[in-house]
Order: C-alpha cells, then structure tokens, then sequence
C-alpha cells in the first residue's frame, strides 16, 4: 500500500506498452493518414474508415497539413501546432484518428498500472472503499488517451465485483486524473455522453466530439488544467515520472517542478533519453533525481521502462 501523497506524472512512454505510438510514430502515423494519394494496399492502415473520416471534405486542407508537419521536422504533432494554430481543428482530428485506432477493448499486457495496482493499491485492500479512500494517489498526463481510466474502472470492478457505477462514484471522489492536454471523450462511466472504451466513431460528427476534447497549449489551458496539476504536485511527497521526456523544460516550468522538489522523493524513466539529454535533466533537478534514485549504479538502470522502475526502484513507504 501507499502511506504518502505521490502524483505519477505520464508521457506518451507510459502508454506504449500498452499499443499506443510515441509522439514520432503518431506524427508518422498521421502523415500516412493525411496522405490524399495513398491507396489502401500502399500501407498498412490500422483504421481505413477512421482515415477517410479524416479527409472526407479536407482534401486541399489535409494536403497541406501533411506537407508543413513533414517539412517542419518537428518530432510531434503536438509541438507543431504549437506554432501553427491555424492548423488545429484538422490537426485535433488527424490526432484523434491517430489515437482512437489503437483502443482495444480487451485486456492489454502486464505492464506498470497492473503492477501498481496488484502490488500496491489493491495490497492489503479488502473492499473497494478501502481501495479508494486509503490509495493516496493521484495522476497527471500529458497523453490524449483514457486507457489509464479504463484500466482503473475495470481493475475495480474485477477485483471487487462491485458495479460499475458505484466504482466511478468512489473513483471520482477519490482520484485526480488530469489531462493536462485534453482528451479524446470521456468514457460512459465519466458522463452520459461518453465514448466506450474501443468504440470507434463512424461518422465525422463522431470524430469531431472525439476530437474537441484535444487541447493545444495556446487555447487557454492554463488555470483549467496546468493550475490543478500544480496544487497536485506541491501536495505531494513521492513523485513519479512515466514516460516523460524530461528534458523537455518547458512542459516541467509549466508544471512548476523546479519550484516544488525540495522535501520531496522524485523518481523517473530516463528511457530513450540521449547522454546530453540525461544530463540536462539531471541539471533541472539539481541532480536529485539521478544521484538519490537512479544514481552511480550499473549503467543499464538508465533504460528501466515504466514497469521495470516502479518495480525495481520506487519506494512508496
């Protein structure tokens, strides 16, 4: 079990395990999509009904998405539209098609959310109240997709046999789940509008309401989202970080991080980071992170995935 606060803080890395791409592969990804020219036995497409979703009536429009994020090398969709917001609402469906393909219903590998909540959360826990009430845990992410909250629900409602709707009431009094960046709907449990789990829209008004869930920084994110997971993070005592590029500065200041690591214990995925990119995270974090938990041991420690770092390395009490 958790005895302290602790925030897990995801990035796209927490959600490869479980089939969703990093930021490089969805910006390959809906390059393909965006492609007007590619027929169907050119590529494997995941999704062929999504992608003409896409493009039905955005022709021109979708042309010259796909040429400006291929030429601007920027390594995601996300930075991209950043800069060029006069591209988001193709930009959010083009997200939207990339992300809903990759939804599976069915159970997904044994990977870091199962090893939490076998290990820790559901540890000693022998209701569903107790589970809830007594997790002291809460979530940020940076990621568009709900498989965190339909990996939650489920996990509940398999373990406890209790109902759904009596695991979404204790799961919202009970958990913070902040999208930082939006997401793609909310599932049925969340509100009465929600999209299942693995359901897939069939018409572009479908994809649209997927879509406007999408936030890009610029349309006034601030106070809704940053601001929650800001009061998350100076409340806490253990923070984890999943999947995050960390030497990415700028989404760390707009978390505040640098001002909240005193008195705290952080730990953190350095997976695919480069040697440069390793040390400038190292340098943002005063070389606690490196020194106190991954620290002067075997070199491999630095490529421990989501799963293998909270296994092996945080400790929780």
């Amino acid at each position: 079990m958790i005895t302290e606060d602790t925030v897990f803080i995801l990035g796209a890395g927490a959600s490869v395990p479980y089939g969703y791409p990093t930021g490089l592969q969805l910006r390959k990804q809906i390059i393909e999509n965006l492609d007007i020219n590619l027929k169907k036995t050119d590529i494997d497409l995941p999704n062929a009904l999504l992608r003409q979703l896409l493009l039905q009536e955005r022709t021109e429009e979708s042309k010259e998405l796909k040429d400006n994020l291929l030429e601007s090398r920027r390594s995601s969709i996300d930075l991209f539209l950043e800069n060029r917001p006069g591209f988001c609402n193709i930009g959010k469906l083009a997200i939207a098609c990339g992300i809903i393909e990759f939804e599976q219903s069915n159970k997904g590998p044994w990977d870091w959310f199962e090893h939490l909540h076998d290990s820790e959360l559901a540890n000693n826990r022998r209701s569903l109240q107790s589970y809830c009430t007594e997790s002291n845990v809460n979530f940020i992410t940076f990621n568009y997709d709900r498989h965190l909250e339909h990996s939650l629900i489920s996990s509940l409602t398999s373990t406890y046999g209790a109902n759904e709707e009596e695991c979404a009431e204790l799961i919202k009094e009970n958990f913070e789940i902040v999208h930082v960046h939006g997401k793609l709907d909310d599932l049925p449990w969340e509100s009465d509008n929600g999209r299942s789990y693995g359901y897939k829209p069939s018409s572009l008004d479908e994809l649209k309401e997927s879509a406007s869930g999408i936030k890009i920084i610029h349309e006034n994110v601030e106070e809704r989202y940053f601001g929650k997971a800001r009061e998350l993070i100076e409340d806490a005592k253990l923070i984890v970080f999943l999947g995050l590029n960390l030497h990415n500065q700028i989404n760390l200041d707009r978390l505040n991080i640098k001002n909240n690591i005193e008195g705290k214990r952080i730990y953190a995925t350095l997976k695919g980071l480069t040697g440069p990119q390793r040390e400038a995270a190292s340098e943002y974090f005063n070389h606690t992170i490196i020194n106190k938990n991954i620290g002067k041991r075997k070199p491999e420690v630095y490529d421990y995935g989501s799963y293998d770092l909270i296994r092996e390395e945080v400790r929780f009490r």
